[in-house]
C-alpha cells in the first residue's frame, strides 16, 4: 500500500520516527529531574520527567546486571596447562569434614605409596586406586608401589623409593630409634591379638598361664610381646615362647603339646571356628592390667620435610583413604569379593576376614591416642621390644587439627 507523503516530504512513519527520538533525547535530559521535583515546567514537561527517570531507572539495572555477569564470568579460576585449579580445606577434626577456605591454582603432589597385598591393611589404598578416587583429588598424584611382603614394602619407604606406606605400631618405634625420619599422623586398623587353647585347659586370662608353655611366630610380634606385659602385670612366672609357623603352633595346641598360642591371618580363622578352642582377647587383658586402651595397630607414615611441604596434599590423601573404608564398610558383598581376589584366599576366608579381623579407623590421631601411643612405646621397652626409649616421642606423633 502507497505511504502518504505529508509536508516538509515525510512519510507518516518518518515523522513518528523523529517525534519518538525527540521524545526520548527530552527525556533523558538531566534537566527533566529538576522539573520533576521541582514546582515549574508545564504539564508537557512534567510527563517529560517522569519518562526521563523511568528511562534512567531501566538504564541502571541493565549496567548492574551487565557488571554482575562480568564478574560472574572474570571470577571463575583459570586452569594453566600443567597445573590444577582445586580448592585448598582446612580441617578442624577429622578430615571427613572439609571446609573450603581459598582457590587458587597449584601442581599436584607426586606421593608415591609402597603397599602390598598381604592381609587386609592396604585394601583401602588398593581400591581408591581401581576406583579412580585418588585422581578425582585436584592436589593429588598418586602412585602405588606393590611388593610381595612387609619388607619389602617398608624398606622402599625407609630407602627414599616411597613417600608414604603404612607401618605398625611397633615397627614404627623400632626404625625411629635406628635414627629413621618416621611421623605418624593417621590410624589406620587395628587386628586382633588373640592367644587360644583348649578349652579343656581350663585357660580363660592370661593369668592362668603361670607355669604354662605359650608360642607365637616371632619374638617381635605384638602378640608376643602384649603377652609378656600382660603377665608382668599379673606377677605370673612365663618361660620363653616357641616360636614356629603359626598353623604348627595350631597343631601343637590341639596335640597337647603347648598349652596357648597367638595365633594369626588365616589360622586365626580357624582356631576361631574351631569348637574345641577358647580365645583370649589381650587387648582386653591389656586394658584390665594397665588401665589404658591399647592404640591402633597400623598408621600412615611419611617423613617430617614431606608432611610439612604436603600436609594439605596429606589431608587429600587421607580424605580419599577414608571414603574407600565407608565404601567397603557400605558394599559388603563387593568388599568381600574383593578382598578374595586381593588377598588370594577363599570366600569364607574373605568374609571372615572382613566380618570378624579387621578393624579400620577414620580421623587423625587425636591428644588422647598420641597418650596412649607414648605409654605402649614404654610398655613395650620395659619387656625387651626396644634397645633403647623412643627418642622424642612427641614430635614422631602428630596431631592434624
Amino acid at each position: 500500500m502507497p505511504q502518504s507523503t505529508l509536508a516538509g516530504g515525510l512519510t507518516s512513519e518518518e515523522l513518528w520516527g523523529v517525534k519518538l527520538k525527540g521524545l526520548l533525547y527530552r527525556s533523558i535530559s538531566f534537566k527533566n529531574f529538576i522539573l520533576l521535583f521541582s514546582n515549574g515546567g508545564s504539564k508537557l514537561e512534567k510527563g517529560q520527567a517522569k519518562t526521563s527517570v523511568v528511562i534512567y531507572g531501566l538504564f541502571a539495572v541493565a549496567v548492574i546486571a551487565l557488571l554482575i555477569a562480568v564478574y560472574a564470568i572474570v571470577s571463575v579460576p583459570k586452569v594453566v596447562p600443567g597445573t590444577t585449579t582445586t580448592v585448598i580445606y582446612t580441617y578442624t577434626t577429622s578430615p571427613t569434614t572439609p571446609t573450603p577456605t581459598t582457590t587458587q591454582t597449584i601442581t599436584p603432589t607426586k606421593i608415591r605409596l609402597s603397599v602390598n597385598t598381604y592381609g587386609m591393611v592396604f585394601a583401602p589404598y588398593i581400591l581408591a586406586e581401581e576406583k579412580g578416587w585418588f585422581k578425582e583429588e585436584p592436589l593429588l598424584d598418586v602412585e602405588l608401589l606393590y611388593f610381595a611382603d612387609w619388607g619389602g614394602t617398608y624398606s622402599s619407604f625407609l630407602v627414599g623409593d616411597a613417600d608414604m606406606t603404612d607401618m605398625s605400631l611397633t615397627a614404627a618405634a623400632t626404625n625411629i630409634i635406628e635414627g629413621k625420619d618416621i611421623v605418624m599422623f593417621h590410624p589406620t586398623c587395628t587386628y586382633p591379638v588373640r592367644y587360644f587353647a583348649l578349652k579343656t585347659s581350663g585357660i580363660t586370662s592370661v593369668a592362668d598361664m603361670g607355669g604354662k608353655t605359650w608360642g607365637s611366630g616371632a619374638p617381635a610380634w605384638t602378640g608376643t610381646l602384649l603377652f609378656k606385659i600382660v603377665a608382668g602385670k599379673y606377677g605370673i612366672t612365663i618361660g620363653d615362647p616357641v616360636i614356629a609357623p603359626v598353623p604348627a603352633l595350631y597343631e601343637s595346641i590341639k596335640k597337647g603339646e603347648i598349652d596357648a598360642a597367638y595365633l594369626d591371618a588365616v589360622t586365626y580363622a580357624k582356631a576361631w571356628n574351631d569348637p574345641d578352642m577358647v580365645s583370649i582377647n589381650l587387648y582386653e587383658e591389656y586394658k584390665k592390667v594397665t588401665g589404658k586402651e591399647y592404640p591402633p595397630a597400623q598408621y600412615m607414615v611419611t617423613r617430617s620435610d614431606f608432611l610439612q611441604k604436603n600436609e594439605e596434599a596429606l589431608r587429600a590423601f587421607c580424605r580419599v583413604f577414608e571414603k574407600a573404608v565407608n565404601y567397603l564398610k557400605e558394599h559388603p558383598l563387593e568388599a568381600k569379593a574383593f578382598l578374595q581376589i586381593k588377598m588370594g584366599v577363599d570366600a569364607s576366608t574373605a568374609a571372615f576376614y572382613y566380618e570378624n579381623y579387621y578393624v579400620w579407623h577414620l580421623g587423625f590421631i587425636t591428644q588422647e591416642m598420641k597418650e596412649s601411643i607414648m605409654f605402649a612405646w614404654d610398655q613395650l621397652y620395659s619387656v625387651g621390644a626396644f634397645k633403647q626409649p623412643v627418642p622424642d616421642p612427641d614430635s614422631r606423633i602428630v596431631v592434624l587439627k
